[in-house]
């Protein structure tokens, strides 16, 4: 599988540091899907908001808010047991006291809504 090389000074943190933006600054990071491409600086970028709410927006990670809730993994994979840890990961957070909302972005049961943190 593509496990993707990223040129130094072109990771996530490092790019933010060269416009002089610390990871601290940031109030909010907006995750696509968890594909390596978008997933593996998630790390250098975690935020911690005073109240500890948060928002889990997990695209490709689940299709809708069945998978998590039932843990029911995708047919296409190419590591099952990772796609599951990967879902329960997603179960375990949506599932926190602090997450506000829990989107998966192909869940056609999710209307259109405005979120406040």
């Amino acid at each position: 599988m593509n496990q993707g090389q990223i040129p130094l000074g072109e990771a996530v943190d490092e790019q933010l540091e060269s416009m002089g933006i610390q990871p601290a600054d940031l109030d909010y990071v907006l995750l696509t899907h968890l594909d390596c491409d978008h997933a593996n600086g998630l790390r250098a970028v975690k935020i911690t908001r005073e109240d500890g709410k948060y928002v889990l927006l997990f695209s490709d990670g689940g299709y809708a808010t069945k998978s998590w809730k039932e843990m029911i993994t995708s047919g296409v994979s190419l590591d099952k047991e990772m796609q599951r840890k990967s879902l329960q990961w997603i179960r375990e957070q949506s599932m926190d006291a602090n997450c506000i909302e829990s989107l998966a972005t192909h869940d056609t049961d999710i209307k259109p809504h405005v979120i406040e943190l």
